[in-house]
């Protein structure tokens, strides 16, 4: 359901209705815009300036993070809006996330640790973006944001061991990297012999993590960082709570578990990688997407680097180009109205004043029947950032639990069972031995 919010002052160059999305889940329900500008990668007096301009051109949902370390510029951005804009604080949605790290990282305050030791996993340095660590990373968020809360916090990945972090992260280290040229890129992505490395890696990993799963402990893990969300809701820290890159089956696993079912699951979604079964699960469970990642999808489909695209990023390129020459929008345009039309939140980012408010010029064209069916047939379920599957192999359903405790028990006891088996075996084949040998001794 759309409803809108007044701008509260038409001299700027913010729309003067800002459509909303009423949602309603378990334990919670309130409004959050419908579009958002998200800060990754943003950082210092850039941050500040882009964040602030965001504001200026209507945006009011404003996405951060705990790992993105700009929450003082964040909050500096939003204070400025409230001033120098006419805005109240209310006005504005904060978005911030916490526990991005697994839990058996050491955790400490110390955010510029440099010792080697601790640097167990990728990206991973020292501090308290952590798993079990949610009430201190959230004091910590709210103290850099100047903020005595936000309006929603979010668990920011629900990768529970260091294997599953591993896994699932897996596919950043292909397209993605190589456009940004990161070290650690992998590269060639097309061996000498023709065969792609992608497929090969992340079935790699995802055979890693299967030899090493323990439902039980991801299950509790999951659980506890939602109790602390729950409880920073309850405590006035934030309004509302939500998840970020969960599953179709983790969402259904928080049945089992969440007294609050969450707000919202912030995702990747661009037209290479949109699950259909997970829309329709969000929708059933009054669960309200944000999706973020399109401005890469669009950059890697337009180049020409062999280890950022290929011939399907390419094809799926053509169409989005094609359709953004007909109804004279902009790529990034034609994709954000395509999640917007499915009811899904697009996350926009730019560093850019003219981009950042081209990108929000959503509301004045629709795409047709045709052009949506289009966009929607490009989907291969192929991500840029994280192992969908890695992490959905971790989930504990009621059902699945017994076929695996079945399975470990009958693993555990399988030796005893073809022992007791083979037993009966012989001793039933020495009873017809024993009986033919005296059929045939009384035929004689």
């Amino acid at each position: 359901m759309m409803t809108s919010m007044a701008a509260p002052d038409s001299k700027n160059d913010a729309a003067k209705d800002i459509p909303m999305y009423n949602f309603a889940v378990r334990g919670q329900g309130g409004k959050i815009p419908q579009a958002g500008f998200g800060t990754s990668g943003l950082k210092g007096e850039q941050c500040e300036n882009s964040v602030f301009e965001a504001l200026r051109c209507g945006y009011r949902l404003i996405d951060t993070a705990l790992l993105y370390q700009n929450h003082m510029e964040v909050g500096n951005a939003v204070s400025r809006g409230v001033k120098e804009l006419n805005l109240d604080r209310d006005d504005i949605f904060v978005v911030s996330k916490v526990a991005f790290f697994p839990p058996e990282l050491k955790a400490d305050s110390a955010d510029d640790s440099t010792d080697e030791t601790e640097k167990t996993a990728w990206m991973y340095s020292g501090g308290i973006n952590v798993k079990g660590h949610e009430d201190e990373a959230i004091e910590k968020s709210l103290s850099e944001l100047s903020m005595p809360y936000v309006d929603m916090f979010l668990i920011h990945n629900p990768t529970a061991s260091i294997q599953e972090y591993s896994s699932a992260s897996l596919p950043h280290f292909f397209e993605l990297f190589n456009f940004k040229h990161k070290d650690g890129a992998v590269c060639p992505k097309i061996l000498p012999n023709g065969m792609d490395t992608r497929p090969m890696i992340l079935e790699s990993g995802r055979n890693a993590l299967a030899a090493n799963i323990n439902m039980d402990q991801a299950y509790e893990t999951r659980k506890q960082s939602w109790k602390a969300l729950e409880k920073a809701k309850r405590g006035g820290k934030c309004r509302y709570i939500g998840v970020s890159n969960y599953t179709r089956e983790l969402l259904l696993e928080m049945k089992e578990y969440a007294e609050i079912m969450p707000a919202v699951n912030q995702l990747e979604y661009h037209p290479r990688f949109a699950s259909k079964e997970l829309v329709e699960t969000a929708k059933e469970l009054g669960v309200i997407l944000i999706g973020y990642g399109a401005g890469n999808f669009i950059q890697i489909g337009a180049s020409n680097d062999p280890n950022v695209t290929g011939e399907a990023a390419k094809k799926i390129d053509k169409v989005v180009n094609e359709i953004s020459e007909r109804v004279k929008k902009s790529k990034h345009q034609v994709v954000a109205r395509w999640m917007k039309q499915q009811n899904i939140v697009p996350l926009l980012r730019s560093a850019s004043p003219e981009h950042i408010k081209d990108n929000l010029q959503i509301y004045d064209f629709e795409l047709s029947d045709d052009d949506m069916n289009l966009l929607d047939k490009c989907n291969e379920q192929h991500p840029y950032y994280w192992d969908n599957v890695a992490t959905s192999m971790t989930v504990r359903h009621a059902v699945t639990k017994i076929f695996v405790n079945t399975g470990k028990h009958l693993a555990r006891h399988g030796q005893t069972l073809a022992q007791n088996l083979g037993e009966k075996f012989n001793r039933g084949v020495a009873a017809t031995q024993t009986m033919v040998a005296g059929l045939g001794t009384r035929s004689e």
